[in-house]
């Protein structure tokens, strides 16, 4: 069963010692843990710090040449950039070539060559082109996304697993300063330690990923940045 806020807030209570293990936390302790919660996936977002596991975002094709993801968007959502872009059409899978700017309008230009799309890379909403425009079928972009506030504390963690300790120890950092308890030097080195990874991850770019038909198959990968598989 995948973890709660509700676990990582009574965890991140036992590591800094306001709560006994197996002591429930009060509904108004409760609510002070998850919206400090909330507000530490809103630092890490607004500093650039985001879960490499990828979400898949979809429109339905219907012959526009872009999507916009964010705000007042074609699709919901906010995110930190595009990974990969293709188009479902029944059983077939077209994988579009990512390039810049200058060669998307010199390519959709000339009306010939391999699909392609350029993403906009600031502001929100976030705009991605596609070429030739898809009249058809779905467009699915794989993209990286902030962490998003969790409503509440019986919802899921949506990263992966490997992700549960970091905010346990880092929310229970601030937890402490709130309760004017000690968190313990284990979970403060803990939480120091996951956090400069997560930022030394965030600044070299994610690794090597797969085009989404390759990830249906298992036959190769490339990787978007050096465009080598």
């Amino acid at each position: 069963m995948p973890a709660t806020a509700y676990d990582i807030v009574v965890g991140a209570l036992q590591r800094c010692k306001v709560y006994a293990i197996g002591e429930p936390p009060t509904a108004a302790v409760g609510q002070i843990g998850l919206r400090t919660l909330n507000m530490m996936r809103a630092q890490m977002s607004a500093e650039g710090v985001a879960c490499f596991g990828l979400q898949e975002l979809t429109a339905s094709a219907d012959g526009a040449s872009s999507y916009t993801v964010g705000t007042g968007g074609d699709i919901a959502g906010r995110i930190l950039g595009v990974r990969s872009v293709s188009i479902l059409d029944g059983d077939t899978v077209t994988a579009l070539d990512e390039v810049t700017l200058d060669e998307f309008r010199l390519l959709a230009a000339a009306e010939s060559g391999s699909p392609i799309y350029w993403a906009q890379k600031q502001g929100e909403p976030y705009s991605v082109y596609l070429w030739p425009a898809p009249a058809s079928g779905t467009v699915r972009i794989l993209a990286r996304t902030t962490f998003a506030n969790i409503a509440h504390l019986s919802d899921s963690i949506p990263e992966p697993d490997e992700y549960l300790e970091m905010f346990e120890c880092m929310l229970a950092v601030r937890m402490a300063d709130k309760f004017g308890s000690d968190p313990g030097s284990s979970t403060v080195a803990t939480a120091e330690r996951a956090y400069a990874a997560l930022r030394a991850r965030a600044n070299s770019g994610p690794p090597p990923l797969l085009h989404i038909d390759e990830m249906l198959t298992g036959t190769a990968y490339i990787d978007h940045d050096t465009e080598e598989r």
